[in-house]
């Protein structure tokens, strides 16, 4: 089954929605502070069939704890000494990150690609996996804020995705919309 990801804002751009007979038939994820799915079958139809509290609120929550961000969207000043960051934007910092240094990849289990399962080398896992460390105690200033940074958008995002995924699914509906304040289409 292939499934259309693309914003809902694109969706009702691309169709014309005044005619009542159109059937949309959709998956809307709004992803606020948690998510809500909704299944949109009309014009002015729609249900809500499932949701998660891991939404963006748990993400700003968790960064601005990891790596004192103190802004989503907008870059105040941008410190980075001795892996110490202040006043950064969140996803600025995410953006030079390497989750791989956080995060347990199947190639770090398996020393390569678990082909029998199908699980490429590079897939994660365990977000943050490689935090613990048996009998040693770590410290936040061991990992480079950029790294948690992307470990952390990752972790959100795959989930959000994965939840929205097995929702069509079981609906049987083929195209997933993207909405809310969480998304933010490439602009800034």
């Amino acid at each position: 089954m292939k499934h259309q990801i693309k914003s809902l804002e694109t969706y009702f751009n691309e169709q014309e929605h005044n005619d009542p007979m159109v059937t949309v038939n959709l998956h809307l994820v709004n992803i606020g502070s948690g998510v809500s799915i909704l299944k949109v079958t009309g014009p002015d139809e729609f249900s809500r069939i499932s949701g998660t509290s891991l939404g963006g609120g748990t993400l700003w929550g968790l960064m601005s704890l990891l790596t004192k961000a103190t802004s989503f969207d907008d870059i105040d000043i941008m410190l980075n000494n001795k892996f110490m960051v202040e006043n950064v934007e969140m996803l600025e910092i995410s953006k030079d990150g390497d989750n791989r240094n956080i995060d347990l990849l199947v190639g770090d289990i398996y020393g390569t690609d678990y082909s029998k399962l199908g699980l490429k080398a590079t897939k994660i896992a365990s977000s943050f996996g490689k935090v613990f460390k048996k009998g040693v105690l770590q410290s936040q200033e061991d990992f480079n804020p950029g790294d948690i940074a992307k470990s952390l958008l990752f972790m959100v995002s795959n989930n959000i995705g994965q939840i929205a995924y097995l929702n069509a699914r079981q609906h049987d509906l083929k195209r997933i919309y993207f909405g809310g304040c969480f998304i933010r289409e490439g602009k800034k």
